[in-house]
């Protein structure tokens, strides 16, 4: 009795462990409440059969110009990192190192201006810049606008004087 249990037990864990493979991989040969269980333990993940028929559904939906295309401009690209990368060794070799050093850093921040040209922070210092030229350009007017008036002031207190002295 006990030897049969203990078979029944080692059954039923192997049991349940085809189960979850089968619900892994997408079996529809597993019964409902097992794979209702299984299920329930991958969290409503699709299963393998599902995402491979997903990226099949993807792959034949891939243009073969799209993919030449790509390879095309692989191709390109290498090249030029071939290129630079010869051009590289080329100056490396034929320079001193404190030039190769300055070159190193001179690249260095060549590649970070790229990174700082192609983001949105540019464009917004552009902005920033183009609002302070018109406040600028209005604080100007202002200025010229007030020396004006204070010139007229003093026009005035002078008139004011002369005819105070006339009248006087």
């Amino acid at each position: 009795s006990h030897r049969s249990s203990s078979t029944t037990a080692i059954t039923d864990e192997q049991e349940e462990r085809l189960n979850r493979i089968e619900a892994f991989l997408g079996s529809s040969s597993t019964s409902a409440s097992t794979s209702s269980v299984v299920a329930s333990h991958y969290d409503g993940k699709s299963s393998l059969l599902e995402r491979l028929t997903q990226v099949e559904e993807t792959l034949k939906s891939v243009d073969g110009t799209v993919l030449d295309n790509a390879a095309a401009r692989a191709k390109v690209i290498r090249a030029d990192l071939e290129a630079a990368a010869k051009a590289r060794n080329k100056i490396s070799s034929s320079t001193n190192p404190e030039d190769t050093k300055t070159i190193s850093t001179l690249h260095n921040t060549l590649l970070d201006f790229d990174g700082f040209l192609a983001s949105n922070t540019l464009s917004i210092i552009v902005q920033r810049l183009q609002a302070c030229a018109t406040l600028h350009g209005k604080a100007a007017e202002f200025q010229n606008g007030l020396a004006g008036l204070e010139q007229t002031v003093g026009d005035v207190e002078g008139v004011m004087r002369s005819v105070e002295e006339n009248l006087g």
